[in-house]
């Protein structure tokens, strides 16, 4: 299933008021539609908004818009509707058929340790601190896996074969095959 294949709302009507603005329309289908995501305008533009299905037989909606993304909604035009559980640059990444996975056979790699405030935490020595962070200590072979943004599976010495793109997100090798190599958005449906 391609992006534009998700289910999307077409605007009927647009009413602002000083509480903010609602967005009402139309869904072309209502499967994989919550009430809690957001629309998207253009790659990395979004309306975050809190949906409200008025009625199913009819799949009219009304959604109250929470934040915006420097673009604009138009009456008029079809927005895709996103789950709000998937974060949106691994989405657009996913979908994107320009978007290059590469293979990798994962290997352990030392990690650092820093402290933050009363806060540890860890990443691989060749990553910049947080800002105000200490580091403490590294570990030899710390970074031991990585995880698949998709199933959360670990890529790790068991099951040393991922993929990963330029943006630094990452497939195990079944999503990869089930999703990745194919730009199949599907599982946004099933969030």
């Amino acid at each position: 299933m391609k992006l534009s294949e998700l289910p999307a709302m077409l605007i009927e009507r647009i009413e602002q008021d000083a509480t903010g603005t609602t967005v009402f329309g139309q869904f072309d289908r209502l499967d994989g539609v919550r009430e809690s995501g957001c629309f998207r305008l253009a790659r990395g533009e979004y309306a975050w908004a809190d949906l409200t299905i008025v009625d199913r037989a009819l799949c009219s909606a009304q959604a109250v818009i929470t934040y915006v993304d420097d673009g604009r909604m138009s009456v008029g035009e079809r927005y895709i509707w996103l789950d709000r559980y998937w974060q949106l640059p691994f989405v657009e990444a996913v979908a994107d058929e320009a978007n290059e996975w590469r293979q990798f056979s994962f290997q352990a790699t030392d990690a650092q340790y820093f402290q933050q405030g009363k806060s540890i935490g860890w990443q691989q020595v060749d990553s910049e601190v947080p800002e105000g962070a200490v580091p403490t200590n590294v570990k030899i072979g710390g970074w031991d896996h990585e995880h698949c943004d998709l199933c959360g599976t670990q890529i790790n010495a068991q099951k040393p074969i991922g993929y990963t793109d330029a943006e630094g997100h990452f497939l195990c090798a079944r999503c990869y095959k089930k999703y990745g190599a194919s730009h199949d958005v599907s599982f946004q449906l099933d969030a």
